[in-house]
């Protein structure tokens, strides 16, 4: 017999689903998303696949009725809802010690979804390991979220500006025979990200199940495409940042290798978006598509992802933050900075290596979101890796040990930090920093705070507390002797990074005690 819904319709014992009428957890659990967060006709399934399924029958029919009445002078014009994905866990198993895809309160837990074709193989994974580590109930219903006209995609925004549409907006009258249409564009509200650890669980009537909203989601897609050039479908799992152009053209020549196809590396894209199968040759002249945008991204892909994307994100930790706060929403599986940097001990040779192990932020673009005193920590998996790259560039012991050293990276914002040496120096003796750059920590800061493993393999470029400054000459010296070495070391870490089981590689020491379900 049903349970009776009249004294707390929203309390749910904890304890397993199979003790519940089915019915009756069902209906409590849509009667607390429809209270709390306003989600409509809540559906519930058994597999992920279902779910799957679901989320993109909806989201697709809500793009898809926003497409033919956008330009209409039909009601509500515009007015779709992104889907909602909601879970209830009545359990918690506290033994578990996988670094995601487990919930650690029980509850309920929620999200909008946005794009789930793009991410259909991350939900998949993500509600696979959820279902097989919990006893859970999954549902998927529609959101109270809309999708602002310019995230729909396919819709050709330059066709009418934002100003063009709300002029194309009539609002008449109030009478029952009255039309009304409102076409929804962006907003800042709903977009800030999810601070986990600033909020009081227990307090939350629904958990978040990742840490961006769709819209948030939405928003960072389109910076992406605004920046690098190409679409969030080109993007790989594994990132490598640079600074300079001559990277990418390492970068060119390396997925022109024939051997690549051997690789299970399949195609090329870079800005504009085009794509080109390995087996075709890859046309020079795309390369030069990159100077129309700020940060062009180059992607060598394959079939599942597992590819590797180069991004030219130019200099400073500002240009840094601004990237990776962005890339965060696409979940990637890793981050290395492959930059050059200053070496500060007087063993250093122009040319040596430098992999980070810790991190010195005096870059100040953080400090807000991530406070000074939270110690950003090595992931060890990516040093092995980068460690592991090195031997095989330098297999004799002697020479690995004198070409590349692991130490303290000191980020400034300071690009011509030699002017004031006598403020440094103190600070490099003390911190014993073997190199300062201008990138590293922002991008380790800001891929802690979002639970992306990171690292940074660095180039010494220049000592110039020991006399070595960068100089035209022997700058392009560099290039020409160093730059090849080094993408070639970074991309061999990331292929070896490719290999590890994610559940291995996304270490326990990056995800936070009240940390969200999703990876």
């Amino acid at each position: 017999m049903i349970e009776s819904m009249a004294t707390d319709p929203l309390s749910i014992p904890e304890r397993s689903l199979s003790s519940f009428d089915w019915p009756s957890l069902h209906a409590r659990t849509r009667l607390h998303f429809q209270e709390h967060e306003c989600v409509q006709d809540m559906v519930f399934f058994d597999t992920a696949d279902q779910v799957i399924s679901a989320l993109k029958e909806l989201y697709q029919r809500q793009v898809t009725q926003a497409r033919q009445t956008i330009f209409s002078d039909q009601r509500s014009a515009g007015a779709r809802h992104y889907p909602y994905l909601g879970i209830y866990v009545p359990v918690c198993d506290s033994t578990l010690l996988q670094s995601y895809g487990l919930f650690s309160h029980p509850g309920f837990y929620g999200t909008t979804i946005t794009q789930p074709v793009l991410y259909e193989g991350y939900l998949h994974q993500q509600i696979t390991l959820l279902m097989q580590s919990h006893e859970i109930l999954v549902g998927v219903g529609k959101s109270p979220r809309h999708i602002p006209v310019a995230f729909l995609p396919s819709i050709p925004l330059e066709v009418m500006s934002s100003a063009e549409i709300v002029a194309k907006t009539p609002v008449q009258g109030t009478g029952p025979n009255a039309t009304s249409m409102r076409v929804h564009l962006p907003s800042l509200y709903g977009l800030q990200d999810c601070e986990d650890e600033a909020k009081d669980w227990d307090a939350l009537p629904t958990k978040p199940l990742g840490l961006f909203s769709a819209p948030r989601i939405d928003y960072s897609l389109a910076r992406l495409q605004h920046y690098c050039g190409t679409s969030a479908d080109q993007f790989q799992n594994f990132i490598l940042l640079t600074n300079y152009s001559h990277y990418v053209d390492s970068f060119l020549a390396y997925a022109q290798e024939q051997e690549r196809l051997k690789q299970g590396y399949v195609s090329w894209s870079g800005p504009m978006g085009r794509w080109h199968r390995l087996d075709q040759g890859i046309p020079e002249e795309y390369v030069d598509e990159g100077r129309a945008f700020q940060m062009p991204a180059y992607h060598l892909q394959k079939a599942d992802r597992q590819g590797i994307t180069l991004i030219n994100i130019g200099v400073g930790p500002s240009n840094m933050k601004t990237i990776t706060d962005h890339l965060s929403v696409l979940r990637s599986h890793c981050w290395i900075m492959l930059g050059h940097c200053g070496g500060l001990h007087h063993t250093q040779r122009l040319g040596d290596f430098v992999i980070a192990n810790a991190y010195m932020r005096e870059d100040r673009v953080l400090d807000e979101e991530l406070p000074l005193n939270i110690p950003i920590p090595p992931v060890s998996d990516v040093q092995q890796a980068l460690h592991q790259a090195g031997t095989r560039f330098f297999p004799d012991p002697d020479q690995l040990y004198r070409s590349l050293r692991s130490g303290t990276v000191l980020t400034t914002a300071n690009r011509n930090w030699e002017l004031r040496t006598t403020s440094f120096s103190p600070l490099i003796h003390r911190s014993r920093a073997i190199a300062i750059d201008m990138e590293s920590a922002t991008l380790a800061a800001n891929a802690f705070r979002f639970s992306i493993p990171y690292g940074a393999l660095l180039c010494v470029s220049d000592r110039p507390l020991h006399g070595d400054l960068k100089m035209p000459q022997s700058a392009q010296n560099f290039y020409k002797d160093r730059v090849r070495e080094h993408m070639l070391m970074g991309i061999t870490a990331m292929e070896i990074l490719s290999t590890y089981c994610p559940l291995a590689l996304h270490s326990r020491k990056l995800r936070g005690f009240q940390a969200a379900p999703f990876r």
